[in-house]
Formats: C-alpha cells, structure tokens, sequence
C-alpha cells in the first residue's frame, strides 16, 4: 500500500513538473532575449531579481510568444510583459490597438514608439517585432511615479538592440 502511494505521488509530480514546464516554454527567440535582458538588468540594476511568471493566454498571441517576468528589490516590483510578433507591422497594430482603447499620452521615444496608459501607469512601447509592457508596482498598489518603468523600459530597448538583418 506505501509503496503503491509512493508511486502515484511520484507520477502525480511528474505530469504536474511537464504541465508547469510546458505553461512556461518560449520561443527560442523569446528565450535568447530574455536572458539578454536579464543579463543586462543585472548588470545595470543590482540588487534586482527576476521572477518568470506564466503568462495568460490573450489575442493573437501564443504562450510562447509571450515572456511576463518581474523585477524584484525589496517593496518594489516591475512587471514587464514581452510579447513577439510575426512582423513589426503586427508588431504595431497590437500596440495601436492596445493603447487606442485606454487613454494615453506620447513619451519621450523608448523603442520605437512609446505611451502611458494614464489610468494604470503602464508604459507600453514596440521595438521591432515586439511589443513590451512595464508597470512600476509596489507589493499592493499601482505606483504613481513611472520613473522606475521608463528606466526599465530604456534598458530592455538597449537590450534588444537592432534589427537582425
């Protein structure tokens, strides 16, 4: 009877590792560019770590086209989503179509085009085939100072660098 339950957890725990592990998978172009920007951030931003957070499925886009980690030091939190596109074209379509249905305002150029999402203090940008969102957050409220945000949104831009020709 023990040894039947040993082995049921052991397979239970096997499928739930393959399932988590499948809910987490990227793109090899996701995977290569995320540990570049985590490089970077390191570098840049000591004291910071980075938590991977599963993604949840939305429009166009697939999991693996999708990478949402945050940024920890202390009380402070920045959430940044990355999403991949087929082409810069759908690249800009997503980020048109996500920033005309809230109200926005035009920041200084990060990427390739960039804007606040007024009411949640989200900075959205598009650098390329991607379209990459940054939230300042503490543990339970939104920030109101986006200072933080821009900051990391320079350094995924620098991250991401030019287009591969």
């Amino acid at each position: 009877m023990k040894k039947s339950l040993t082995i049921i957890t052991l397979i239970l725990l096997l499928i739930s590792a393959a399932v988590t592990f499948k809910a987490q998978s990227r793109s090899p172009e996701l995977t290569e560019i995320t540990k570049k920007i985590e490089r970077l951030m390191l570098e840049k931003m000591p004291g910071w770590r980075r938590e991977a957070v599963t993604p949840m499925p939305a429009g166009d886009v697939t999991n693996d086209q999708v990478a949402v980690d945050e940024w920890i030091n202390g009380d402070l939190v920045v959430k940044v989503a990355i999403a991949t596109y087929q082409s810069q074209d759908n690249a800009d379509k997503a980020l048109k179509g996500h920033v005309n249905a809230r109200t926005k305002k035009t920041v200084e150029v990060i990427g390739d085009e960039a804007f606040m999402l007024n009411e949640s203090q989200i900075l959205a940008f598009r650098k390329q085939n991607f379209v990459i969102s940054v939230a300042e957050l503490g543990r339970d409220r939104p920030k109101k100072d986006s200072a933080l945000a821009k900051k990391f949104a320079r350094y995924i831009a620098d991250a991401l660098g030019e287009p591969k020709n």
